[in-house]
């Protein structure tokens, strides 16, 4: 990404490379560090650099990797808070994926519901309670008295509590794509024919193997009674009508989860939580004080400097050593170890002959612009150790 792209102040664009490769919070590039061209279009340009910048943009940020302590520790506090309010909780997926704020406002056009501190996706408290409403009203037909009672008026608060849906563990973004045939229908208002030329538009969705956890509380003397059918209103709703956006195309059904399915991602989260983190590159003190000692050099000479190995330039078509370190659901993980890239980057596939610890070759297929960041890469072979 170039940074002449970046609509900040001079200040921190000066600092955004410095963590711009280590940024863990997907939603913070979304929603503040998202470039812009000035002939910004969904439409493939040879001109353009990249050719599409919206889906390279998009890409990028379905593969940022999330803290997976912090993760581990929001979740732990979520637990905590819910059972010293005992809430009732159940824990679900989507049967295919779920959208969240797709029409709010984006430069990349589509929208994207993510928490503002924790950069992950979330499902509001007010959403939900909507949805229950909705589904209370209207697919069971309770009673205007009873509704009143447990979702509340302009008059009285609820007796049911509706907390906001995190994900468990490490949350699944998906690109995913709709492709309006008739353009012109839409934006000129000219008759839709055949001949029109279609503009696929990116959108990031959450992928099925996301597990959300739902709880609702209750207060005062209906407050039991008041979470116990909220609670089941809603387990209902989001699989019978679905959350978030083009519920009627399929996405956003629920379905609930076992526990041994929600300990399989609480273990390959705690995986990934424990994976070391790269050392710091200063430490916060200022170094001690160090004893004057007399120079051992000849006189009129200077002190060796270590010179800084640049980032060597990174090719399409470039074949490189790779570290098997985890296969998840036909996604293999590996980390490089040549150039000084130390990057961690991930391939789909079938089955493929290799297991985790194994060193395997990969070439690269796709690079940023400035080629100093490998994009997309693809196994190889195997290298026998």
């Amino acid at each position: 990404m170039s940074l002449n792209h970046l609509p900040l102040s001079r200040d921190t664009r000066a600092a955004f490379p410095a963590f711009a490769d280590k940024a863990n919070n997907p939603g913070l590039i979304f929603d503040r560090y998202t470039a812009y061209w000035e002939d910004w279009t969904l439409e493939p340009k040879k001109r353009m650099d990249p050719p599409n910048p919206k889906f390279a943009t998009l890409d990028r940020i379905a593969r940022v990797a999330c803290d997976a302590r912090l993760l581990a520790a929001l979740s732990k506090r979520q637990k905590q808070l819910f059972d010293t309010l005992k809430a009732k909780t159940f824990d679900a997926h989507p049967e295919w994926r779920f959208i969240t704020g797709l029409g709010s406002h984006s430069p990349l056009e589509v929208g994207f519901t993510f928490h503002r501190l924790y950069g992950i996706p979330i499902i509001a408290g007010s959403s939900l309670k909507g949805l229950t409403l909705a589904y209370a009203k209207y697919g069971l037909q309770i009673k205007d008295d009873e509704l009143e009672l447990i979702f509340g008026s302009q008059e009285r608060a609820g007796a049911a509590i509706f907390f906001e849906a995190l994900p468990i563990g490490i949350p699944q973004l998906e690109l995913d794509v709709m492709n309006p045939h008739y353009p012109d229908w839409y934006q000129k208002q000219e008759p839709p024919a055949n001949w029109q030329n279609p503009i696929p538009v990116f959108f990031l969705t959450v992928g099925k193997e996301t597990v959300f956890r739902f709880a609702v509380g209750g207060r005062g003397k209906d407050g039991e009674a008041a979470k116990v059918k909220a609670h089941d209103w809603l387990k209902e709703a989001l699989r019978e009508m679905g959350a978030g956006a083009k519920t009627s195309a399929g996405y956003g059904c629920f379905s609930s989860v076992t526990s041994q399915e929600v300990e399989v991602v609480k273990q390959r989260s705690a995986q990934m939580a424990s994976q070391p983190k790269p050392a710091p590159k200063a430490t916060a003190n200022p170094p001690a004080p160090q004893k004057k000692t007399t120079s051992t050099a000849p006189a009129g000479t200077a002190t060796p400097r270590p010179v800084a190995k640049p980032i060597p330039k990174i090719r399409p078509g470039d074949k490189l050593r790779a570290e098997l370190f985890k296969i998840d659901a036909g996604q293999y993980h590996v980390r490089l170890l040549e150039k000084n890239i130390g990057r961690e980057l991930g391939f789909t596939g079938s089955y493929l002959p290799i297991q985790v610890g194994d060193t395997v070759e990969v070439r690269v297929k796709a690079t940023s612009p400035a080629g100093d960041e490998i994009t997309k890469i693809e196994f190889v072979k195997k290298i026998n150790k």
